[in-house]
């Protein structure tokens, strides 16, 4: 069960991969209500839509990046008995991995507003 937990502390990272690379990618054409980087802002016109997807496609795979290097030095520190795993301590790394995630949108958000003042 432990094994199976530890595991499960790559799930964030990997997911914001593979999405950040869906996003740069293949970003949605179209302004839309189910998919994409749906904000006030990124919804405001064409041009704003296609850079806020792309950017966060973008954002969304340097912040993989650094979730998964921060995940990777926990699993070995659990791995080698420096640190011991608990329910606890897997809430505190996903919430973590979480909160980066959502640091996205800050970053985005900046970016626009950078990009609608000129």
């Amino acid at each position: 069960m432990e094994l199976f937990m530890i595991y499960v502390i790559f799930i964030v990272p990997l997911l914001l991969l593979l999405t950040g690379l869906f996003m740069y990618k293949y970003p949605p054409n179209k302004i839309n209500r189910i998919i994409g980087y749906r904000t006030c802002k990124s919804m405001k016109n064409k041009e704003m839509w296609d850079l806020a997807n792309r950017y966060c496609g973008k954002v969304w795979l340097s912040l993989s990046q650094i979730s998964f290097l921060i995940t990777t030095l926990l699993f070995i520190l659990f791995h080698f008995k420096i640190i011991t795993f608990t329910e606890n301590i897997l809430l505190i790394i996903v919430f973590g991995q979480l909160t980066i995630m959502l640091l996205s949108v800050l970053i985005i958000e900046h970016k626009l507003k950078n990009i609608q003042n000129l």
